[in-house]
């Protein structure tokens, strides 16, 4: 079994192996799992999009969509940390974004972040503000998505959105 999941993503071979040693450790504490071979080198990106792309797809995108993936691209955020980003994180006088990054399940590590906002971030969330009601603490609220489906809705608008444009882009 082990043989067969080092082909896997290591991210998911990570996990995988995580739940097993902890199942296992039940029964023997003194259990150690194998060291892994991770044969899978993972995903490496080696083409980024050009601005002109990516303003080609953003076109695309509703305006919801559009926002978060805007605010992804030009803060380097993944979509979870985009999703869950706070009011309260945001500083618009410093022009600057104070975040935490929690990256892993099994990690109780969090990475404290400051990013600098550029104009288009700083245009997302002055938009955003204009469509706050006073209770939101987060910034981004997809309208008909509940939590479990809002990561996947982006990425589904997100492909639909590559696909209608000219842009050879498939990842």
């Amino acid at each position: 079994f082990l043989t067969e999941i080092d082909h896997m993503p290591k991210g998911s071979v990570k996990k995988i192996r995580y739940c097993l040693k902890s199942i296992l450790k039940r029964g023997n504490q003194d259990y150690e799992l194998p060291q892994s071979e991770f044969s899978n080198q993972g995903f490496y990106q080696d083409r980024f999009l050009t601005q002109e792309e990516l303003h080609e797809i953003l076109d695309l995108l509703d305006v919801q969509y559009r926002e978060v993936a805007t605010f992804m691209a030009y803060t380097g955020l993944d979509i979870s940390d985009v999703l869950t980003l706070e009011w309260s994180s945001v500083d618009m006088k410093a022009k600057m974004i104070r975040t935490e990054r929690r990256k892993t399940m099994h990690n109780s590590d969090t990475i404290k972040i400051k990013i600098p906002m550029v104009k288009m971030v700083e245009d997302v969330l002055k938009n955003r503000s204009k469509v706050r009601s006073l209770q939101d603490r987060r910034i981004f609220r997809i309208t008909g998505d509940i939590h479990i489906n809002r990561r996947k809705n982006l990425q589904l608008h997100w492909k639909r959105a590559c696909q209608a444009s000219s842009v050879d882009w498939n990842v």
